[in-house]
């Protein structure tokens, strides 16, 4: 793990530490910007030490994070490189309070969660503290009145403009937009949609945008910016303080607010936590504490999958304004005038539901670089995405609420604490009913798109490394064979243990199956070979498949001599290589638990229906 120390508007010690770095907001050496916000005079009066020092801190925090990278990209490096170790000092005007053990304790746990970083501070008192005028803009805006719903954090996306038009269509409240200005392209989006929305609403919508720049020399060198929900947190907790708002609002559909991993891709501390229900949590306990007054935090569609948001905006009789609205996370990368990649999950997550919702209309094909079914997707993270997307829906289908719940155990024992509290597994069903909704949306949309290209896919015309190819198989299927894949309730469309013959190798480290070329897995034959034991034993002992053993990775991790994270690397890189090897040989994807299963609580196991056979048994067949 990397250590990194920030000293923060104040001055370094004589002999700067290795790793350390100098922030500083203000002064001719200035490198961390953030524009003013625009508030309005008659709203506030007096602006408290504490919530300067709060944007103060968040700021410092987002700096070190863009600043400070975490060794490449996230595929690569889930191990040692991955995590930091960042301690900051930084110059307050009320040290005092900050230095209080239970709101420390608090801005360590949110950001460590959020992030998956170690973090640590240390406040001194700020010698000149700079003037409030630095940070605000006051003039006049165009709300009519105080707010009286809480800040909402408005990304330019379809899940905030559903929820801006909630709360004005279902209430007369007077709302407070904080956007973030993380490019040209969605500055104008945010911009126009605001513009819209004040047109509609007129006198009820105050906008405020944030940007937030690095300057006079370092560059951002981390993409992943895991905290920048708590900077923009802190913001719109600030200006709720000043404003007498009740705190602060996000509006994200639950799949993606919960965020369960769907490959190997999205694992891990990769996958972000920005509005996950225990970052809200512990982001509320947090604000209140720095504050000093209670700051509410919630999300009011985390029970609702994106299609059913989308619905709602439709309901509200705005379908329109989805076009204006961006979810693209490649926007710096789009093709000429295309809004949106087609590739990145967020893409995926969009078109599938609004078509779902039945409204494609409002979210042309055009405005994607990839057509959903029919573009051939480049081999690697693009088509793997697309793949897993559909291949999670399809697991959620197959699930009961027990085996979802004990399979994302460990993820789901992160919710917050309030859920938590609820006796048993009732606080989890509503989750697991999310997911099978989820999964019934998209396999419905892949059906609709079967039925509209079943001509080019019986003739075997579209290309290879297309969705609708690879879910389906390269050599192409019969018209009756699409039928079928229609009427089933859940389509089969990847192979089945039970047709799985494969041989481990020890002394070339390979693993063959029968019909495919060997595949080459290096430190996975001892992992396999510990796994196969337990599986020829249950065999010989004639056990019902549900009945046979896991090996505990408490037990892998002491015969193997690595870590648990060790271990769970070399189990992906294993799943990796079989996801490689299928793809290339049958151009379509294995299923995630076709040679191991995992289970949280128990470890992990060969697949109980895989025939695994002696390596010269093999050869003859």
């Amino acid at each position: 793990m990397a250590e990194w120390m920030y000293f923060c508007g104040t001055d370094p010690p004589g002999r700067m530490p290795k790793n350390g770095k100098v922030l500083r907001k203000f002064g001719d050496d200035a490198n961390v910007k953030i524009e003013p916000l625009s508030i309005s005079t008659a709203l506030v009066k007096t602006v408290p030490d504490r919530l300067l020092d709060l944007l103060d801190i968040a700021s410092y925090v987002f700096a070190a994070d863009r600043l400070t990278s975490r060794g490449g990209p996230s595929g690569s490096r889930m191990g040692s490189d991955w995590y930091r170790k960042m301690h900051f000092r930084i110059a307050v005007r009320d040290p005092i309070h900050w230095a209080s053990p239970e709101l420390v304790r608090a801005l360590e746990d949110l950001l460590g969660f959020m992030s998956g970083d170690d973090f640590s501070f240390e406040f001194e008192k700020s010698e000149l503290p700079p003037d409030p005028q630095g940070y605000f803009n006051f003039g006049n805006d165009n709300l009519d009145g105080r707010p009286t719903a809480p800040m909402i954090l408005f990304s330019g996306g379809l899940d905030s403009l559903a929820g801006v038009l909630e709360q004005l269509c279902g209430t007369q409240d007077r709302v407070v937009l904080i956007t973030h200005r993380s490019s040209q392209i969605m500055t104008g989006c945010q911009d126009h949609l605001a513009a819209q929305l004040r047109q509609h609403f007129p006198g009820r919508i105050l906008h405020v945008p944030v940007q937030m720049t690095l300057t006079g020399g370092p560059k951002s060198t981390e993409a992943s910016q895991r905290t920048r929900t708590f900077l923009f947190s802190a913001i719109a907790g600030s200006v709720a303080s000043l404003l007498g708002a009740p705190g602060i609002r996000f509006y994200e559909n639950g799949i993606m607010s919960l965020n369960l991993p769907i490959s190997p891709q999205v694992v891990g501390t990769s996958a972000t936590r920005s509005t996950h229900p225990r970052t809200l949590s512990e982001m509320e306990v947090f604000l209140g504490e720095a504050l000093g007054t209670p700051c509410i935090v919630d999300n009011p569609f985390v029970l609702k999958t994106k299609s059913e948001v989308l619905k709602l905006i439709n309901d509200r009789g705005h379908a329109e304004l989805m076009a204006l609205t961006i979810s693209c996370t490649n926007v710096r990368a789009r093709v000429k005038e295309k809004t949106h990649c087609g590739t990145c999950v967020q893409c995926l997550h969009r078109r599938f539901a609004t078509l779902a919702a039945g409204l494609g209309a409002h979210d042309p094909a055009e405005g994607y670089a990839l057509d959903l079914f029919t573009s051939e997707r480049d081999v690697g993270h693009d088509r793997t995405m697309a793949i897993e997307f559909v291949r999670s829906a399809r697991d959620y289908l197959h699930q009961t609420a027990e085996g979802f719940i004990s399979k994302f155990a460990g993820e789901l024992s992160r919710l917050s604490s309030d859920l938590n509290e609820v006796p048993g597994d009732v606080h989890l069903r509503p989750l697991f009913d999310l997911h099978r909704r989820h999964g019934e949306q998209v396999i419905g949309v892949l059906k609709e798109g079967i039925a509209e290209h079943r001509d080019k896919l019986s003739r075997g015309t579209l290309p290879p490394g297309c969705l609708l190819s690879c879910v389906l198989g390269a050599k192409g299927e019969t018209a009756a064979g699409h039928e079928a894949y229609q009427q089933a309730p859940i389509p089969q469309t990847y192979m089945n243990a039970s047709d799985i013959v494969l041989a481990i190798d020890s002394t070339r480290t390979e693993l063959l199956i029968r019909g495919m070329p060997p595949i080459q897995i290096a430190s996975g034959v001892e992992l396999l070979e510990l796994l196969a034991e337990p599986h020829q034993s249950d065999i010989s002992h004639k056990r019902a498949p549900e009945n046979f053993s896991f090996v505990p990775a408490a037990r892998l991790e002491v015969l193997l001599s690595i870590s648990n994270e060790a271990l769970r690397r070399r189990i992906e890189r294993l799943r990796n290589k079989l996801d490689a090897a299928f793809l290339g040989h049958l151009n379509r994807m294995a299923h995630r638990d076709l040679i191991i299963e995992s289970s949280q609580r128990q470890g992990y196991r060969l697949n109980p229906r895989i025939h695994l056979v002696a390596l010269d048994e093999l050869k003859k067949s």
